[in-house]
């Protein structure tokens, strides 16, 4: 039900700002969109197929900061993923305060993203919701920080700062 009202509120949005034009509280509008997907995807309950997995890692598998080690997680494991966890685990958080950091990073990221591409913010952000949203904060959320991060090098692949 959350999702159709922010659905319906996009839609709104879109019409409103993006085809009649309209500029007053355009950036309220946005900044308010970010709260709600940030408080979506944050204060979910096990919603996505990876997030029991990553609830049983958080509580059994990842360390205190205390006991972290390098060694234990190459590369190729995710290392700023579990320093995170483990930051979170140490300061005696629990596992909606991890959401809420990765929702917060990934979906800040992707609307200064979309509000530097164009100037259809809210019909952009709306075919994010319906294509990208739940996957990128609720399904992958390791790989999600990768993604977004890709975005933002997109930009320099297009102008050609290799």
């Amino acid at each position: 039900m959350i999702y159709l009202i922010v659905l319906l509120l996009l839609i709104f949005f879109s019409f409103r700002y993006d085809i009649n034009g309209k500029t007053k509280n355009r950036d309220l509008c946005y900044r308010f969109m970010l709260v709600v997907f940030i408080l979506v995807a944050g204060l979910r309950w096990r919603i996505g197929i990876d997030t029991p997995g990553y609830l049983y890692s958080f509580y059994h598998e990842y360390p205190t900061l205390f006991y972290f080690s390098w060694e234990n997680y190459p590369i190729g494991e995710d290392p700023f993923f579990v320093l995170m966890n483990s930051f979170v685990k140490t300061i005696g958080g629990r596992f909606y305060i991890v959401q809420l950091i990765h929702a917060t990073i990934i979906n800040i990221l992707i609307f200064r993203y979309i509000r530097k591409h164009s100037e259809y913010i809210f019909t952009c952000l709306f075919f994010y919701a319906i294509t990208c949203y739940t996957t990128y904060n609720m399904e992958i959320m390791r790989g999600s920080l990768s993604i977004v991060i890709c975005l933002y090098a997109h930009d320099f692949i297009i102008d050609k700062k290799w």
